[in-house]
Order: structure tokens, then sequence, then C-alpha cells
């Protein structure tokens, strides 16, 4: 089977149906092959001009497909790629690797400091059993985590105690976990509460860092502080 020239095409223009719609057909048909033929031929110039900024080495195994056509196109373009973009040969960087969180992870958290203002006085930095939640500084109190990370990304949940909630963060170049979680309501309180800054790091499987979580009351306005640091938390699967 010969494949048609532009003779052909000029053949075809000059046919002609009594049918409407066939020739409606057949016009739109012409018209597409032009608009192909032109896409070939802008692609063939890319692809001709790609061609010499590649190093002499890399033309060398290339130009000799510069004559199979349209083909030729699609052939060279996926050889500049499994190649190497950029024109140098030089590969591609590596992409970078995160320290991995992602496990289960049970231990305490020591309280390392306290503060309340308007209607938080005296609810949460106080000796029970006087307050709702026991963070006394000097307190030592249990930890769940949960962690699923994706490249840089980490989510899960926290525990600590009664409370819970979702945690969301990235891990630095250095190796660093920085995160905060969703508000969440307190059990059998008004207020809600976060963790707003959490700064931890691996060392082995023990996660080891600092974490601040604020309470907070709107009617009436009250916050609670509390700034802790980890305590043989360990990570077992």
């Amino acid at each position: 089977m010969n494949s048609w020239t532009q003779t052909h095409l000029t053949w075809v223009k000059t046919v002609h149906f009594e049918q409407a719609a066939q020739e409606a057909t057949l016009l739109d048909y012409v018209h597409e092959v032009e608009h192909m033929a032109g896409r070939i031929e802008r692609l063939e110039r890319a692809i001709d001009e790609a061609i010499k900024t590649v190093p002499a080495q890399m033309r060398a195994v290339i130009k000799p497909q510069a004559s199979v056509g349209l083909l030729k196109s699609v052939w060279v373009f996926v050889s500049l790629l499994a190649i190497g973009c950029g024109g140098n040969g030089a590969t591609t960087s590596p992409s970078p690797t995160f320290v991995n969180f992602q496990g289960q992870y049970s231990g305490t958290y020591v309280i390392s400091s306290c503060s309340e203002d308007g209607s938080a006085v005296g609810v949460f930095c106080a000796a029970a059993p006087f307050n709702v939640a026991v963070f006394a500084p000097g307190s030592t109190l249990p930890m769940l985590l949960s962690l699923n990370q994706n490249q840089d990304v980490v989510t899960g949940i926290v525990t600590l105690g009664a409370l819970s909630a979702t945690l969301q963060g990235r891990v630095s170049a250095s190796g660093t976990l920085s995160a905060t979680t969703t508000v969440s309501t307190v059990p059998i309180s008004g207020f809600l509460w976060n963790i707003t800054s959490w700064n931890t790091t691996l060392s082995g499987n023990t996660l080891v860092g600092s974490f601040t979580f604020v309470f907070r009351e709107t009617a009436p306005v009250g916050t609670g502080t509390v700034n802790a640091v980890l305590s043989q938390v360990n990570r077992s699967g």
C-alpha cells in the first residue's frame, strides 16, 4: 500500500458529493489532514533544532534517523528524554530522601511549663484535684502517636491521654519534623485545643524533641498554654 502524496490531496479536493452531509464530512477530513500535516512539519523543525543542541556523540546516534519521517520525530524525542534533558548529557539530580518518621509510637511527655489567663486560670496548670486536666510543670503523662509519611509530608494521630487530634507536618532536609494539629474539643469542657508547635527528630527509633499545645475558650475568654518535652517515646512498628 503506497503512501498518499500531495498529488492525491490535490485530487481529493476536486471530489464533490451530491448530499450535503457527505460534502461536509469530506471537507472536514481534508481540513484535519492539512491541520495534522502542519503539526508534523512544526514538530519536525523543532526536533531538528533540538538535535543541534545535544552533545556530538548523541548527534551521531540521532542524525541517521533523520530520513524516517514522522516516526523519526517520535523516536528522537523519546531518545532525548531517555538520555537526559538539558542537552549536556548530564544526569538529573536524584530525588531527595527524608528521614522516615512513619510508625507507631508510645511513651510519655513531661510538662516543662504551663500558663493560664482569663477563664482558664486554675483549670489546667494547678495540681489535682482542682483542675480538669493535670498539666502542672513536672508532670509526666502518656502519649501515643501513629504516623504515615509520603516523601516529606507526615500525617497521623497524636493522643495525649483523653486528648486526640490529627497531626500534619513536613520533614526538613536536616531531619526535623515540624507539625501542628487540627483543633479539637476537650472532653467534658467548653475548651478547644490543638498543638501549635511540634519539633522532633529521630534518634534510632526514639522520638525526641518538644511541642506546645494550647487550650482556648471564647465565652468567656481564656487560654491555657502548655510546653512539653518528649520522654522515652519509642517506635514499635
